[in-house]
This record gives C-alpha cells, sequence and structure tokens, in this order.
C-alpha cells in the first residue's frame, strides 16, 4: 500500500480543492438566496424565482444533477466545460440551495422587534442586515451551516462518477488494482475523517472566538 501513498495524497490535494471550491460558491449563493427568500427581504418576482430554483435543486438529487449538467447541457449550449468546473458548479449550487434554506429559516427566527428596533434606530434596510439582524442569523444558522458542509466533504466522492480523479476514486482504482479492499477502505475513510475533523475543531474556534468577543 505505501506504493500507492503519492496517488492518495494527489486525491487528498483534489478532494480539498473540491471541497474548499463547492463550499464557498455555496455560501456565496446561500447568503444571497437565504438572504432575499426570508420574510422580512423578500423581493417581487425575485424572490419566488428564488423560491422555485431551491425547491428544483433540493429536489432533484446530487448525482442526477451531476449527469445532467456534465451528459446533457453541453448538448444544449454546443461545448463541455471541463470535469472539474461542472463538479464545482454542480455541487456548489445544489449546496447552496440547502444553504440557503438555512439562512432562510434563520432569518426567519429574528423576532420582529429586532428589526422594528433597529429601523426606529434609523438604519437603512442592509444596515439593518449588516449590523444588527445578519449576526444574530448566522450565530443561529452557523452550526447547522457547518454541518452542510461536512456533508458538502462527503458529497465530493460522487463527483468520481464524471472523471474527476478524488480520493474517493483513487482508492477504488487502487482496489481494483490490488484487490485489498479492507486497507484502501480504511485509509479512504480516515483522509475523510480526518478532514471533517480539522473543519470541526476550527468551527469550534470560530465558536470560542465570537464567545469570547462579546
Amino acid at each position: 500500500m505505501t506504493q500507492y501513498t503519492t496517488l492518495f495524497l494527489k486525491g487528498t490535494g483534489m478532494t480539498l480543492l473540491l471541497w474548499v471550491s463547492c463550499s464557498l460558491l455555496s455560501l456565496m449563493l446561500g447568503l444571497f438566496a437565504g438572504t432575499l427568500r426570508s420574510t422580512q427581504l423578500r423581493i417581487p418576482l425575485i424572490s419566488p424565482l428564488l423560491d422555485g430554483i431551491t425547491l428544483l435543486l433540493r429536489g432533484i438529487p446530487l448525482y442526477s444533477q451531476l449527469m445532467i449538467t456534465y451528459f446533457a447541457v453541453p448538448q444544449l449550449i454546443g461545448f463541455a466545460p471541463s470535469a472539474l468546473l461542472t463538479g464545482i458548479l454542480t455541487l456548489g449550487f445544489c449546496s447552496g440551495a440547502y444553504a440557503s434554506e438555512l439562512i432562510r429559516n434563520g432569518y426567519n427566527t429574528i423576532d420582529k422587534g429586532q428589526w422594528l428596533a433597529a429601523q426606529a434606530l434609523g438604519y437603512a434596510r442592509w444596515q439593518q442586515v449588516r449590523y444588527i439582524i445578519g449576526p444574530q442569523m448566522l450565530q443561529k444558522t452557523f452550526p447547522a451551516l457547518v454541518n452542510e458542509y461536512l456533508m458538502v466533504l462527503k458529497s465530493t466522492a460522487l463527483l468520481g462518477a464524471i472523471g474527476i480523479i478524488e480520493v474517493t476514486k483513487i482508492g477504488t482504482n487502487v482496489m481494483y488494482k490490488t484487490f485489498q479492499p479492507i486497507p484502501v477502505c480504511l485509509a479512504v475513510a480516515a483522509i475523510y475523517l480526518i478532514l471533517a475533523a480539522l473543519l470541526t475543531l476550527f468551527a469550534n474556534w470560530i465558536e470560542r472566538s465570537y464567545a469570547c468577543s462579546q
């Protein structure tokens, strides 16, 4: 197994790239869509459109979305984006839909009196979100968002289906070559566990830092 260490390191690097890229895209999309889908911040036409897109992305399995974006969409648009770009966009948008729902619910749990108090202080709408409502929303949704991005880490394994050589794909190839499923599966599981533990430690550090700043 030691002769495959370099391959596993390369696969881990690709998994990290996918994880970080998809999570950042998801967070940006989730903040945008979740904010505009919240009860207090809805915009005619735009918010209902975002509701529909969110329902669509949450209702179709990620694997099916990958098949659509990798095989069907290129026939419609006339060119084929790379597997890496397709995977990042597909997983990022899919996770963004779930993140938007978490953020929307976070906004909606804020008491209406908080909005009225911010308005009475003379804050513009964006200032209410930036300085008063937004920090409370993030505090409420942070644990759920951490769980979502742990799911994104594990979902990167599905991107091997469109040819991206991430750590699970490496493990599968090594297993077929060596016929040693137990050490290979344990190695892949250990890599995911270490990455998940790093995110958990980072999230705990953020929570402690935020609590100390209050």
